[in-house]
C-alpha cells in the first residue's frame, strides 16, 4: 500500500506543467533609432555577446551620442528603457544618470533620506562612467551620421 502511495506521489509530481516566465516588457520604454543608425549599430553588434552591451544616449547641442560599452554599468540592470537593435533588446541609459542618480539601491536612498538631517544632510553616491575610446555614434535626429568609430 505504501510502495502505490509513493508510485502515485511521484508520478503526480513528476506530471506537473512547467510555466515559462517570459519577462515582463509592460513597464519598458522601447527606443527605436534612424534606420542608418540602428544599421551602424547592428554592424558593430554582429559578433558581441548582448549579454554584455549597454547603451548610453548622451543629447549634445544639436545631436546625439551613442556610447556601446560591455563593462558592468550600475545603471544596466536597473533601467526599464530598452533599445531595439536587430530585433534585440539593450538596456540604455542616459547621460544624465551618471549626474543626477544615485548609484545605491532604492531601499538603501530611502532609509538614508529617513536619516537625514541639517547636521548630516543627503549626499548622492556618484557613479561616473568613462567612455575613453569605445565604440560610438554622433548622429543626428533624422538619422544622418556625423561620427562612428571610437569615441574621443
Amino acid at each position: 500500500m505504501k510502495l502505490r502511495f509513493i508510485i502515485i506521489v511521484i508520478l503526480l509530481l513528476g506530471c506537473k506543467s512547467t510555466k515559462i516566465v517570459e519577462p515582463n516588457l509592460n513597464d519598458t520604454i522601447v527606443y527605436i533609432f534612424p534606420p542608418k543608425v540602428e544599421n551602424a549599430l547592428k554592424e558593430y553588434l554582429s559578433d558581441k555577446d548582448s549579454n554584455s552591451i549597454c547603451m548610453e544616449l548622451r543629447k549634445d547641442e544639436d545631436s546625439f551620442s551613442l556610447y556601446i560599452n560591455d563593462s558592468d554599468i550600475f545603471w544596466k540592470s536597473r533601467t526599464n528603457r530598452k533599445a531595439v537593435i536587430d530585433k534585440k533588446f539593450y538596456p540604455l541609459i542616459f547621460g544624465f544618470d551618471s549626474t543626477f542618480g544615485s548609484a545605491e539601491d532604492a531601499e538603501i536612498v530611502l532609509n538614508r533620506l529617513k536619516h537625514e538631517s541639517k547636521n548630516n544632510p543627503f549626499t548622492r553616491k556618484e557613479l561616473i562612467n568613462i567612455y575613453d575610446n569605445v565604440f560610438m555614434v554622433k548622429f543626428k535626429e533624422n538619422g544622418e551620421i556625423l561620427h562612428k568609430g571610437s569615441s574621443w
